[in-house]
């Protein structure tokens, strides 16, 4: 079995995903979809979260050879917990970016120190358009930091995400992909017939 089927059917039993054919879930970036993916729910399944560390922990120590970092940043929110932890486990500095920046206060968008010419690891939860990813990149590109890598938990692997990172000439880690997961559901008979159907239609035609 791959990393990223084993890694799916983690993430199945720590009930991150949820499935409707009939009334589809609304994304951020206003797509409609019959999966909606929520990794906020894994630290509640500490056996599959330490399981998600554990494999994203060995993923970065072999990018650490090709692709040297010296700081992890995390998205808000849905990645912090994850970047907390690897960052403390690969003993390097952490910080995260907001989704908006404060009303208040220092009025902060990035909390935490980051040097000018840092090489970064940005980590989000989930890849779908790239949107929110993109913006984190060129706001720490605006400040002088080079982001030389990304990773993510899940990625629906629509074109359009993937092609950003390939013309930034940033490299993407992603631990679990669109086609295992739907491979595992159909294998746990956690699709009926006609809603598999329904799903590979979605899939196909987000990906034109």
């Amino acid at each position: 079995m791959s990393d990223s089927k084993e890694m799916a059917k983690s993430l199945l039993r720590s009930s991150c995903f949820q499935f409707n054919t009939n009334d589809l879930f609304t994304f951020a970036s206003g797509i409609k979809s019959p999966i909606y993916c929520d990794l906020r729910q894994l630290s509640t399944h500490s056996h599959e979260w330490k399981f998600v560390l554990k494999k994203a922990k060995e993923r970065l120590l072999d990018l650490q050879e090709e692709v040297p970092f010296d700081h992890i940043c995390s998205m808000a929110t849905a990645g912090i917990s994850h970047g907390a932890v690897l960052a403390h486990e690969l003993n390097l500095p952490f910080s995260y970016l907001r989704s908006s920046q404060k009303d208040h206060g220092r009025k902060k968008l990035l909390e935490g120190d980051i040097k000018e010419g840092a090489r970064v690891l940005l980590i989000d939860d989930v890849l779908t358009k790239g949107s929110s990813l993109s913006k984190g990149i060129s706001y720490l590109v605006a400040q002088g930091i080079e982001v030389v890598s990304a990773m993510v938990i899940y990625s629906y692997q629509f074109n359009s995400a993937l092609n950003f990172f390939r013309q930034q000439k940033i490299e993407l880690i992603t631990l679990c992909v669109f086609e295992d997961l739907f491979q595992s559901c159909v294998e746990e008979g956690l699709l009926a017939e006609s809603s598999k159907s329904l799903v590979e239609s979605w899939y196909q035609a987000q990906c034109q």
